[in-house]
């Protein structure tokens, strides 16, 4: 994720924020995930979610 555009959709990066927030990680507030930006919520999911962005987005359509 070298680029500078936006690999997720806005309804994908709403979603991913929800992710984020339901996992619960105990250094981060709800209020703090909304205060992301969209780069740091990818940056996230890259890392994160099993499989990276290509698997959230796949995922995302059944969520």
């Amino acid at each position: 994720m070298k680029n500078t555009e936006l690999e997720l959709s806005q309804e994908e990066l709403k979603l991913a924020r929800d992710w984020i927030k339901d996992c619960g990680w105990g250094d981060i507030e709800d209020e703090d995930v909304d205060d992301l930006t969209d780069k740091q919520v990818e940056k996230a999911v890259q890392k994160f979610y099993d499989g990276g962005i290509n698997s959230f987005k796949n995922d995302a359509q059944h969520f």
